[in-house]
């Protein structure tokens, strides 16, 4: 933002006091001195067009996002590429289905990650806030806040930040006609909470439960995200100068300057009123379609276009791509599929996948912590840590005693997704093949680098022990078992109770 002069260090107030120009008087001689130019990286000329506050700059985000075709096609793909279908993987069958339902079924929770990481990628700031329904313990839903309504309040001794939402104008009106207004069936609707704090014009403080902040910092001690395409910014103003210079050269060819001159060369200058009917002539012809014009010799018109006065700029535009294709973090190849040989784009496509893979770790981090993880303390989601007491023989109250004594551990489910490995690194993972097959490398190592839990695949074998799909099993005749049945999980006392709750209870 613009910063006053009086309020820099007094160092570089100094500078550009000495920078200014000095007038040297000598005899009948006057002689100006000019330093040279006070450098500040602050204060050039193209910094000054640049957004002064965060609102203008999301403005200025969605418009480039819905008008420039490399500035969208850059974020859809770092939106779409390393999103794809995935699951729930949990140990205990009847947690997996209960948050399947959850995730697929309530939340939708592949187009969730989609909206989270347009907004994400384009503006630099996602607020998701979270419906709770507390007579069945889940999630309803998740809607992005508006960022130019919210404010956030940190601090470096404080955990959590503290949201609030600015009520805009049509929450505002909403309240101010009351239960009687226009809109009464709306305010019935609003919390008292609410309705108290803008009538009193304060913001809307939200519950650290509900929201969630997921932010592109620049920054880790800042408080707000910033846009990828904010680097972009100067490169953006640059190309807009330039097609604008383009523009009014392209309608000056489309529409040329009409010059009509009458009289001729060593005679008399026509008079102003000779000039002024002679125009009102032409004025006259304008909408006739078989006007004709006879006049004397002395008469000439002239067009004057820009045939032959066009700028080249191939080699601008050309940088200015190269630019916001660097800004973005992508490559030719991965915007149309042209620009270099395979081998190139493929190093591009390694690194961009590594970096979606960092992106895919904050995306688990926040549905496990946020989404998953209330929802499972609030369904008593636990299983005793040493395994050896069943908790459907517990009651309530000896389980939240066991809690917080930390006897119990909190089952919430992970994410497992269809598209695992974004970089597609095949020679390794068939060095571990042959690791494996020598007997060098256990399962418990091999199964997480797949995203698959040990202790799930153990109990998934045990089950399937003596069935169809079990490789010893005879293949005619009676089966020597049916597989172990999930009942028999319970009783190792190492998940929740199979049944539902007694009266009692």
């Amino acid at each position: 933002s613009l910063i006053n002069k009086d309020e820099l260090p007094k160092n570089i107030q100094q500078k550009m006091t000495r920078n200014a120009k000095r007038t040297v008087r000598a005899n009948s001689a006057e002689i100006t001195i000019g330093n040279p130019t006070f450098y500040q990286p602050l204060f050039q000329s193209t910094n000054l067009l640049l957004p002064r506050d965060r609102r203008e700059r999301n403005e200025w985000c969605r418009h480039f996002y819905r008008t420039e075709p490399i500035v969208a096609t850059a974020l859809d793909l770092h939106t779409e590429f390393p999103i794809s279908d995935l699951n729930n993987v949990c140990s205990d069958p009847y947690i997996k289905k209960f948050f399947d339902y959850l995730a697929f079924e309530k939340l939708d929770m592949v187009n969730l990650l989609l909206e989270i990481g347009l907004e994400y990628w384009k503006l630099g700031d996602v607020f998701p806030f979270g419906q709770f329904n507390e007579s069945e313990g889940l999630w309803e839903g998740f809607t992005l806040l508006n960022p130019d309504y919210v404010n956030v309040n940190a601090s470096i001794f404080a955990k959590e930040q503290q949201i609030e939402l600015i009520p805009d104008d049509q929450v505002t009106n909403i309240i101010a006609g009351g239960p009687s207004g226009q809109f009464g069936d709306l305010y019935r609707q609003f919390p008292e909470d609410i309705v108290i704090a803008v009538k009193q014009g304060k913001n809307i403080s939200l519950d650290s439960r509900l929201v969630s902040h997921i932010a592109h910092k620049a920054s880790p001690y800042e408080s707000w995200g910033l846009p990828l395409m904010m680097r972009c910014f100067k490169t953006l103003i640059y190309k807009d100068k330039l097609r604008q210079a383009q523009d009014a050269i392209a309608n000056r060819h489309i529409m040329p300057l009409r010059v009509a001159k009458i009289g001729t060369p060593g005679e008399p200058m026509p008079t102003q009123d000779d000039i002024d009917t002679f125009r009102d002539i032409l004025a006259q012809g304008e909408d006739d379609p078989n006007f004709f014009l006879v006049y004397h010799y002395g008469l000439s018109f002239d067009y004057v276009g820009s045939t032959g006065k066009i700028l080249p700029l191939n080699t601008e535009f050309d940088f200015i791509q190269n630019e916001l294709m660097t800004g973005l973090g992508i490559t030719q190849a991965m915007l149309n599929g042209d620009g270099s040989t395979y081998s190139t784009a493929q190093v591009g496509a390694e690194a961009l996948a590594r970096r979606y893979a960092s992106y895919r770790l904050r995306l688990e981090s926040w549905i496990r912590k946020k989404v998953y993880r209330p929802i499972s303390e609030v369904q008593g989601f636990y299983k005793p840590k040493n395994g050896t007491i069943a908790i459907k023989n517990m009651s309530p109250r000896e389980i939240r005693r066991a809690v917080s004594n930390k006897e119990m551990e909190l089952i919430v489910p992970k994410l497992l997704w269809q598209q695992q490995d974004l970089t597609s690194n095949q020679t390794a993972m068939n060095f571990i093949q042959s690791l494996r097959d020598k007997g060098l490398v256990s399962m418990t190592t091999v199964l997480p680098l797949l995203s698959l839990d040990p202790e799930t695949e153990k109990r998934n074998l045990e089950n399937e022990r003596g069935t169809v799909f079990d490789e010893n099993a005879p293949k005619t005749g009676p089966l020597i078992q049916e597989g172990k049945p999930i009942n028999n999980a319970f009783e190792t006392g190492d998940t929740i109770r199979e049944n539902a709750p007694k009266r009692e209870d």
